[in-house]
């Protein structure tokens, strides 16, 4: 039987596309006022990577939050708790 639902790096991925998305934004755009690779920003929207908690808060700034609505908790408690998973073996 195999699992179909995404893992919460793609899940953390969708959330942060959506937000690039409602706001208007191409990922060129952003990736250069972020100081980051347009290629990094595809990784981490697809799921292939996990941003820094520190990248994280810059981009739920930079939409405006909208990360942090379209996830629906609190962006810390949700990441920290995403982090402490990870070490186990999730990425």
């Amino acid at each position: 039987m195999t699992n179909d639902r995404p893992n919460e790096t793609q899940e953390l991925g969708c959330y942060l596309k959506a937000a690039r998305a409602l706001s208007g934004l191409k990922q060129n755009d952003v990736a250069g006022q972020l100081g980051i690779t347009a290629c990094y920003l595809s990784l981490i929207e697809n799921g292939r990577r996990v941003p820094s908690l520190c990248l994280l808060k810059r981009l739920n700034a930079h939409y405006g939050g909208a990360v942090k609505r379209l996830i629906g908790h609190d962006i810390h408690v949700w990441v920290r708790g995403f982090l402490c998973t990870s070490r186990h073996g999730l990425w």
